[in-house]
């Protein structure tokens, strides 16, 4: 497991991702959720050198649903190509391998953990999912474009709340009084899942992506984005997560049609201050209407990529 504060508070650190994950999800080891034949597929070519853009469109292209989902996504207003998208090949080159390999992966990792049993009432799974992408925008419009760290964190917001899915699937009674009484504001999605599960989503989502071989800045964002302070070396990737995310529930932004109005400023408070100090991080007023600015021009005609 990542070696970090924030892991070892449960113990988990100690523990190997399928030891921590069937442990906190109740179930045997052959119960824990797989991968798609084509994720794997996808993961067995990426795990050589040797390995072509030709051949990473080959094997996405194996499942029609998910090379047409992979192309959505690449058509996406935000990331900002002048001409539509056509074909896989294409969309390897333009992205880069590593950006549409994550997508893909993401994408099927979300297929993956599904059950016949929608997350029920206000946590749905498409809204989830469309929550999921707005966090992976924010997220690379931050990273690219007001803290200048380059580009590849769409993915990190596409899979921070993995481990939500998770929990559903195999706890759904426990999982329904978290979200009663988050629905009745009594205290946060964190505080709510430890004190009545015992864990929490980031945890449960870092360990599910470790123990399917995804890339340690992946794991990290899911694992640390409410507490990124706490993830030592790892804290890029879910810092810039926590932040996006909590900017997509206070915009209130419909992924669907035009961004509303962003925050004036991040509502501040504990080690969130000392964290962007250390990070040197500046989020102020000129950074949120910046951002607000690229929200509006990047993100006209989006559509969710739906699973």
């Amino acid at each position: 497991m990542i070696s970090s504060g924030y892991m070892e508070k449960s113990g988990a650190s100690e523990q190997t991702p399928e030891e921590f994950l069937t442990g906190c999800l109740g179930c045997a080891l052959d119960d824990l959720p797989t991968l798609p034949d084509v994720a794997m597929r996808i993961m067995h070519l990426t795990a050589s050198d040797e390995h072509t853009a030709k051949e990473l469109a080959h094997e996405i292209g194996q499942d029609p649903s998910l090379a047409s989902r992979v192309l959505r996504a690449a058509n996406s207003p935000f990331f900002g190509y002048l001409a539509k998208v056509e074909d896989l090949n294409r969309a390897v080159v333009l992205m880069g391998f590593d950006e549409v390999r994550n997508i893909a992966m993401g994408i099927a990792a979300f297929e993956s953990v599904r059950t016949k049993r929608a997350l029920r009432r206000r946590m749905q799974r498409n809204n989830l999912w469309a929550h999921s992408q707005h966090v992976g925008i924010l997220a690379e419009l931050l990273g690219k474009h007001v803290l200048g760290l380059g580009n590849g964190y769409y993915v990190s917001g596409l899979l921070h709340d993995i481990g939500k899915v998770a929990l559903d699937a195999h706890r759904p009674e426990e999982f329904d009084r978290v979200l009663d009484v988050v629905a009745r504001g009594r205290v946060d999605w964190m505080t709510a899942e430890r004190e009545i599960m015992g864990i929490d989503h980031g945890l449960v989502g870092g360990a599910l992506l470790e123990y399917w071989n995804f890339p340690a800045n992946l794991v990290a964002a899911a694992a640390g984005h409410h507490e990124p302070w706490n993830m030592g070396d790892k804290a890029r990737s879910a810092g810039l997560v926590f932040i996006a995310d909590i900017l997509a529930q206070l915009d209130k932004f419909n992924v669907g049609g035009a961004p509303k109005s962003l925050p004036k400023r991040l509502p501040l408070g504990g080690p969130v201050n000392e964290f962007l100090t250390n990070m040197g991080w500046s989020i102020n007023d000129q950074v949120l209407e910046h951002l607000g600015d690229l929200l509006r021009e990047n993100s006209g005609g989006f559509e969710p990529v739906n699973i």
